[in-house]
C-alpha cells in the first residue's frame, strides 16, 4: 500500500491476503509477512431475488498513537476500510452471479 502521512503519522500498509470460499462463505487473514494484522468473514445466502450479507472483519495495525493522534485518524481509516468493503461486496457480487 502507499504511505499514507496524517499530521505527524506515517504507515505504509504491507500485507497480503489468504482467502478460503466454503460455499457461501469466504474467510480472510492476512499472510505471516504482513504488518497488518486483518482477519474476516462473509457470509452470503439466498434472499428472494437476491442476497443476504453478513460481514465481520478486524484490521489491527503495527503502530502506536497517541489519544488525539487516534481521534484525528479514526474517521480517515473507517472511510479506507468502506471503500474497501463496498469493492469487496461488489467484486463477491460478481463471482456469484457466474
Amino acid at each position: 500500500m502507499k504511505e499514507m502521512k496524517h499530521g505527524p503519522v506515517a504507515f505504509a500498509g504491507q500485507y497480503t491476503l489468504l482467502f478460503t470460499i466454503d460455499g457461501g462463505t469466504v474467510r480472510w487473514r492476512s499472510g505471516p509477512d504482513s504488518n497488518v494484522a486483518v482477519q474476516g468473514e462473509a457470509v452470503f445466502t439466498p434472499a428472494g431475488a437476491g442476497s443476504r450479507l453478513a460481514y465481520s472483519e478486524s484490521v489491527s495495525l503495527g503502530i502506536e498513537l497517541n489519544a488525539i493522534a487516534g481521534k484525528v485518524l479514526r474517521p480517515v481509516v473507517e472511510a479506507m476500510m468502506a471503500r474497501g468493503m463496498r469493492n469487496f461486496i461488489e467484486r463477491m457480487g460478481e463471482q456469484l452471479q457466474r
